[in-house]
């Protein structure tokens, strides 16, 4: 085990050279070598440490399909002693994995939106902490996109692990401003439906009352949901032109929702400043 612990971090690399003491000072020791206590550390963080260390098993149930809820747990542990001690090959390897729970590019979002994953709000609210506070930034975005769309109900109820009220703020205002998204973004061709250029029945797609019919269909979900794609195109009632027109501008819309995303829900800076390391919000609360 010192072996181990030596070679796998910086910060243990002259702890088994420590000189002993002679006397009534002589430095307790197990297999010769001297026990050095460690401050403030929780025995069960250290404990998924070590498991991460020796047991060679622990990383095979921490796979990207494990749910997201079950990961964090040690992924927590790790992360935080991983950025304690320096220990660069654990940190990398767990931050990849929260990185692969969580969409950081419009393509990841699409592929998990296949997998219809559920995030819990304790989980979302746990990864907005690890991700400021051991600076995994690019996550943020689509968690604060996540936290914006819990239930108000939700928001405004105080639990142990929730982000802080100043967060719940900024996540009322995102659900604001996404809805707005919705509007002039991704389902503006339902608000302000128009038809194809090459319509092949312009009078009656111009008149259909589908498109209206399902933007308010869409406006009393309780949530906001600009990037969820729509499905039933065939209640628009208009032409295949005209549909394969709304297809684009949805899918135009979607993207350009992801593109400002990290704006509306609250996020400083843009997603090239947030993978280079750029940092976010400062909790004020």
């Amino acid at each position: 085990m010192s072996v181990g612990m030596k070679l796998t971090t910086t910060r243990f690399s002259g702890l088994f050279s420590l000189p002993t003491t002679k006397g009534k000072d002589k430095t307790y020791t197990v297999d010769g070598c001297p026990v050095v206590e460690l401050q403030g550390d929780n025995w069960e963080d250290m404990e998924v440490l070590l498991k991460a260390i020796y047991e060679p098993a622990f990383w095979d149930a921490l796979q990207p399909t494990t749910p997201l809820s079950i990961l964090l747990n040690p992924l927590s542990s790790l992360l935080t002693l991983s950025s304690k001690y320096i220990l660069p090959t654990i940190r990398t390897r767990s931050v990849s994995l929260i990185k692969a729970k969580l969409p950081t590019t419009y393509e990841d979002y699409l592929t998990r939106a296949q997998r219809d994953e559920k995030y819990t709000s304790e989980s979302i609210m746990l990864s907005i902490h690890l991700g400021r506070k051991y600076d995994v930034p690019e996550i943020l975005p689509y968690l604060f996109y996540c936290l914006a769309r819990l239930s108000h109900r939700r928001l405004v109820d105080s639990r142990e692990g929730d982000v802080s009220w100043f967060f719940k703020t900024i996540a009322l205002i995102g659900r604001e401003k996404l809805r707005l998204a919705e509007i002039a973004l991704s389902h503006s061709f339902l608000y302000a439906f128009r038809p194809s250029s090459q319509c092949l029945s312009s009078p009656l797609c111009s008149l259909s009352r589908g498109p209206q019919m399902e933007w308010r269909t869409i406006e009393a979900q309780k949530k906001p949901s600009p990037l969820r794609a729509c499905g039933k195109w065939e209640r628009l009632g208009v032409c295949e032109r005209c549909v394969a027109f709304c297809r684009d501008e949805h899918e135009r819309g979607r993207k350009e929702v992801w593109e400002r995303l990290p704006g509306l829900v609250g996020v400083a800076g843009g997603w090239g400043e947030l993978r280079e390391g750029g940092h976010e919000l400062v909790d004020r609360g």
